[in-house]
């Protein structure tokens, strides 16, 4: 069963990726490139671009945008890294918890079959990209849970990499 789900993995990334990377961007990353695109030509955010959120995923995507260019197919790139990051953490927290090396294989396999091919509504957005820091976070609070070691500089980080994420998407808290 766990070469099954491999497989399955393989086969869906194979197939999906390339679509998914060609996949037309929905109006919420239209907006926020404009945003993007108006701090990189000196523009104000708040000024010259409605946004009703914090800046932190403004910020993100302007420094993507000042190195790699206005290309959508970049940011699906950067997307399918971020959400990769994501998986993978939730996956040392399921195997932390002590669940099968099968069973997180049959999840990753069910997230490489949805993810590529879900609506392009939910790609590129602020819940993915808070998602990284905010499992990391978790990640470092179980960790010191379990080990109870440089708990200060452990708290420190949780705490900056908490701020990380309500600051890319507030709806966090």
């Amino acid at each position: 069963m766990l070469r099954l789900a491999q497989l399955i993995t393989v086969v869906a990334l194979v197939a999906g990726v390339p679509l998914f990377l060609r996949m037309p961007v929905w109006a919420d990353i239209t907006l926020y490139d404009v945003a993007a695109r108006n701090l990189l030509a000196g523009g104000v955010h708040y000024r010259d671009v409605f946004d009703t959120n914090l800046p932190g995923y403004v910020w993100l995507l302007t420094a993507f945008r000042a190195v790699a260019g206005k290309s959508f197919v970049a940011l699906r790139v950067l997307d399918l890294i971020l959400f990769t990051l994501v998986v993978l953490a939730a996956d040392r927290l399921a195997r932390r918890s002590g669940a099968s090396l099968t069973s997180r294989w049959w999840s990753i396999a069910a997230i490489a079959v949805w993810y590529p091919c879900a609506s392009e509504l939910i790609h590129g957005q602020r819940d993915v990209w808070m998602g990284v820091p905010a499992l990391a976070a978790v990640c470092l609070r179980v960790r010191r849970f379990q080990a109870d070691h440089r708990v200060f500089r452990s708290g420190c980080l949780e705490g900056l990499l908490w701020g990380l994420a309500v600051w890319i998407k507030p709806h966090l808290v």
